[in-house]
């Protein structure tokens, strides 16, 4: 469980008891769950990639697809229009902390004009809460 908190408010990461796909839950403090965010099967997307699926809500409908790289470096949030809405990137600098010492969690997420940050950061938190 994760907590996150601000002036505006916070939210919870939970992930779920029992789940195939590692679903986790991004939850408000009344308990309401905004995104669920689960590993996409790779039989069924004929991809060597890792794909995330972001839903809003308790749905299992993808609102948001997250594509990473082999290396899990770059990755990238796409609409179901495949519109490119963010880019979240792990900088070198990081990679060499990861490398050496197993530590460095400083990420880049640049976002499309027009989206609500707010609720890809909640994403992001979510993503890097499962280990991707």
């Amino acid at each position: 469980l994760t907590d996150v908190s601000g002036d505006g408010g916070g939210f919870q990461i939970r992930p779920k008891s029992l789940s195939r796909h590692g679903r986790t839950n991004i939850n408000l403090p009344d308990g309401r769950t905004v995104f669920n965010i689960s590993r996409r099967s790779k039989l069924r997307t004929k991809s060597f990639q890792a794909q995330l699926s972001v839903a809003e809500g308790e749905s299992k409908r993808a609102a948001l697809i997250v594509l990473a790289d082999m290396a899990k470096r770059t990755m990238k949030v796409i609409n179901p229009q495949n519109d490119l809405v963010c880019l979240i990137q792990k900088p070198v600098k990081t990679l060499l902390l990861n490398a050496a010492f197993g530590a460095g969690s400083e990420l880049r997420v640049d976002v499309a004009p027009g989206v609500d940050c707010s609720a890809l950061l909640g994403v992001v938190f979510g993503i890097t809460c499962m280990g991707q």
